[in-house]
């Protein structure tokens, strides 16, 4: 017993460094919006320079020029949070489902049935836990409006 508790430790010990060091790496997502309003792009933000902003997105790489900057909004938007969570919560409910069927039981129903009850109610769960993460995630609004001042201070609050 000793040496299974041992082994845990070890193993989640390692599997909270590998995370710390994923973290530190993670680049911020951010959207860009154009000087009327309209968003331009979005995607990881990897650099920003003196005349354009440089992002990632789906292996692409996307310059921006700094004059064309409107505002930029730091994270996903809360529907993001919540369908991600829902479809999370769908999955776990469904295979819960599908795990405790018994149809000669009390209440009767099939692996079909379990996986459809529970894996609504699974997303229902997530869309709520979703909601509340994705309320209290800090986000950040950058006026730039083509000002190279304003994209001046974006650029120190960056840390570029």
């Amino acid at each position: 017993m000793k040496y299974l508790c041992t082994i845990l430790v070890i193993f989640i010990s390692i599997s909270v460094n590998a995370q710390d060091v994923k973290e530190k790496n993670k680049k911020l997502f951010v959207r860009v919006y154009n000087i009327e309003g309209s968003k331009i792009t979005k995607g990881k933000l990897q650099h920003v320079a003196d005349t354009y902003v440089l992002l990632m997105k789906n292996d692409k790489r996307i310059e921006v020029p700094a004059n064309n900057i409107g505002t930029i909004k730091t994270r996903h938007t809360g529907g993001h949070s919540i369908l991600v969570s829902a479809s999370i919560g769908a999955g776990i409910g469904a295979i819960v489902g599908i795990a405790t069927e018994n149809p000669d039981g009390l209440l009767g129903y099939t692996a079909g049935e379990g996986a459809l009850i529970f894996g609504g109610i699974g997303a229902l769960g997530g869309a709520i836990v979703g909601s509340i993460f994705g309320s209290t995630k800090p986000k950040k609004t950058f006026v730039i409006n083509g000002d190279i001042n304003n994209y001046n201070e974006f650029k120190i609050a960056m840390g570029f």
